[in-house]
């Protein structure tokens, strides 16, 4: 996939430095911002230029993509006296990739729409590995005529982008893939669990699981990582648990009793007071093993 134009990127973690490598490698004009001058320093030793502010990115580009940890580093990248919206965003589509509440996806939104520029909701399924390989999913909100603008650099991003209504409705969807995938790093942990309790082989419950009709990649990938005790960030157990909050906040919101969202919501926290955050979500094994009375990584 070739693109051509001006993107610019805000964020350069483990999913958006990536992200903005892709769209460089697709042939897109680039440049990036980020809070912490040592993320964009790669960047400026490739020769690709480092905004001095997001209201200068956004003057410049004709998209900018938002990869940011949560609602307030949002709010705060949009608002800012230097901020995305302090200029004149007339003919700029501005994407906010991040996952964060949908209060605050309608508000970055209507701060773009008021400063003249478009605005798309599209979170991301995928974590480290698909943002590296361009394999992302895009779960988008918005005009359809701006999706389809957007299409080029989405598709020099990821591997498809599901339109999945307006402006909101791609957080929303967001939030019901990621509780499925606590719910399922929850259970494969607890799971593993109880096998060693029972006095079985973990590697054998693993074989087990991958044979037969609940086999999946993400099991299969955490599996691996859990016996090879590898907990090295590709989602960070941190992120899992601030998603979860929202979660549990937006369930609230709708009236929707979800007592499991609830424990597996503690678990993380539970996880996160133990200072697990940092580590990739499948951490949450190390957790579990304490309650469970069980030496860590032992069989």
């Amino acid at each position: 996939m070739s693109g051509t134009g001006k993107a610019g990127f805000i964020g350069l973690g483990i999913m958006g430095a990536p992200m903005a490598r892709n769209a460089h490698k697709a042939g897109f004009e680039i440049q990036v911002w980020n809070r912490s001058a040592q993320r964009s320093a790669p960047f400026q030793r490739d020769g690709i230029t480092v905004s001095e502010s997001p209201m200068a990115l956004a003057q410049w580009a004709d998209q900018v993509v938002i990869m940011v940890t949560d609602p307030a580093a949002l709010l705060a990248v949009i608002d800012a006296p230097n901020g995305v919206a302090a200029g004149d965003l007339n003919g700029k589509t501005i994407l906010n990739a991040s996952t964060v509440s949908v209060e605050a996806t309608q508000e970055a939104a209507k701060r773009v729409q008021a400063a003249g520029g478009r605005f798309l909701d599209v979170p991301v399924s995928g974590s480290k590995v698909p943002a590296e390989t361009a394999q992302l999913v895009f779960l988008a909100g918005g005009e359809a005529a701006d999706i389809d603008a957007a299409r080029p650099l989405l598709d020099a991003l990821g591997k498809t982008t599901v339109h999945c209504g307006a402006i909101g409705d791609g957080t929303r969807m967001k939030l019901a893939i990621n509780l499925m995938l606590a719910n399922l790093i929850n259970g494969l942990c607890e799971s593993l669990a109880l096998t060693r309790k029972m006095g079985l082989p973990a590697q054998m419950f693993i074989d087990a699981l991958n044979s037969g009709v609940m086999a999946s990649p993400l099991l299969s990938m955490k599996g691996s990582a859990l016996m090879a005790r590898d907990f090295a960030p590709h989602f960070p157990l941190s992120l899992v648990a601030k998603d979860m909050d929202l979660i549990v906040e937006e369930a609230r919101k709708q009236g929707a009793e979800l007592p499991g969202a609830q424990a597996v919501r503690d678990a993380y926290a539970k996880a996160m007071e133990r200072g697990l955050g940092d580590l990739d979500l499948a951490a949450l094994m190390r957790s579990i093993e304490q309650d469970a009375g069980l030496e860590s990584g032992a069989e």
